[in-house]
């Protein structure tokens, strides 16, 4: 009797200690949700070390919604270190929602460290979703609710912002991009009057061309040029070559409240998508290799070895070519010519320049004769 009873006994124990190992066995798969974000810094303009990184995590769909008007269910920041921009790091939201439908994922390193998210600072949703194509609803964040880990890139630039329209006194329409500090025209110039209504002499002969120090513009013989099949399509595509006496006349030749960029306006864009300042400085040298980031990814003619265009800050650089001071038309499909406001300050009846090339991607800056018929991008004044 005593042994049934001990057997009984030790029956239960095994049963509730079976039963005691089942319970911690079903406790143990129940995973609490998390999420890993594996941030990488992958683009051409990279964090300084001591900048801030916010991780945003909203729990709504945020297309169409402000950044400013969109208040993070979650928020992780973390002042990045050396080894954070050139490694990566991992970044955990530990509370994740079990309920939640939508989960999106937004970056924003502050680069310029005013504390507000601003022209040229880093900012985008995972998986290259811009923020102004989100806030425009032209972009849907992607939706990581069911996700354990993802790996972010973080190189959208906030530059990528486009502005509203620009007209000239012509009527002609330019859309606008913010790169740094500056909002440029991502279109050149195609006006053919003063800002005050004063037509700019065109149709000059090549000796005319040569001999004239009044502001004058020319286009691109079409003829010349296969893939276009007129005039008005070669001025659409390419805009109009101008002398820099055009560029320099006391009337002004962009719209109200825009200027022809400066040597300054050009060192800052150039700044942005991330050469070294001591190389921007260099005066009548091809400079670092950041060009491919400005050309537009149609219309140059390629070169093998040579980075292929990306247009990564919306600045649609078009291979235009130039007119020469003898008057030829030379370069289309390979190099872009642009003005700059500034006279040099070396050579009488030079002024600065920047030009870009198909076979390599730096960017020249030198003074140039003023003769020569380049393309503009005029530039908000502050």
């Amino acid at each position: 009797m005593r042994t049934s009873i001990m057997i009984r006994v030790l029956s239960l124990g095994m049963i509730c200690l079976l039963a005691f190992h089942s319970c911690k066995d079903e406790e143990t798969d129940i995973v609490p949700k998390f999420l890993d974000v594996n941030i990488r810094f992958n683009g051409a303009v990279k964090p300084q070390m001591g900048s801030t990184l916010l991780l945003n995590l909203y729990y709504k769909d945020m297309t169409g919604i402000s950044y400013d008007m969109g208040v993070p269910d979650e928020q992780l920041e973390v002042v990045l270190t050396e080894d954070q921009i050139t490694q990566g790091m991992r970044l955990t939201f530990d509370g994740f929602s079990e309920s939640a439908e939508i989960a999106q994922v937004f970056a924003f390193v502050d680069l310029d460290g005013d504390g507000v998210l601003s022209d040229g600072d880093l900012a985008g949703y995972y998986n290259d979703k811009t923020l102004s194509g989100v806030e425009s609803g032209e972009e849907q964040p992607d939706n990581v609710i069911a996700e354990y880990a993802i790996t972010f890139n973080v190189n959208q630039l906030n530059g990528q912002i486009i502005g509203e329209k620009l007209t000239d006194i012509d009527g002609n329409e330019y859309e606008t991009v913010f790169i740094g500090e500056r909002e440029w025209m991502k279109e050149n110039l195609r006006v053919t009057r003063y800002r005050n209504g004063d037509a700019i002499p065109t149709g000059l002969s090549n000796t005319e061309w040569s001999n004239t120090t009044a502001g004058a513009y020319a286009v691109y013989p079409h003829a010349d040029v296969d893939w276009i099949n007129s005039e008005e399509e070669m001025v659409e595509s390419y805009g109009l070559l101008y002398n820099w006496y055009a560029a320099d006349h006391q009337a002004g030749i962009c719209p109200e409240g825009w200027r022809v960029a400066t040597d300054d306006d050009w060192l800052n864009l150039e700044m942005a998508i991330g050469m070294a300042p001591e190389e921007a400085a260099v005066v009548n040298q091809w400079r670092g290799d950041h060009a491919h980031l400005l050309k537009s990814t149609t219309g140059w003619t390629e070169v093998e070895g040579v980075e292929r265009a990306t247009d990564e800050f919306g600045f649609s650089m078009v291979p235009a070519g130039l007119r020469q001071p003898g008057g030829t038309f030379v370069n289309i499909g390979r190099l872009s010519y642009f003005w700059t406001s500034t006279a040099s300050t070396t050579t009488p009846g030079r002024a600065i320049r920047r030009v870009v090339r198909n076979t390599t991607n730096n960017i020249q800056r030198g003074n140039i004769d003023s003769r020569e018929g380049y393309c503009i991008r005029c530039v908000r004044i502050p």
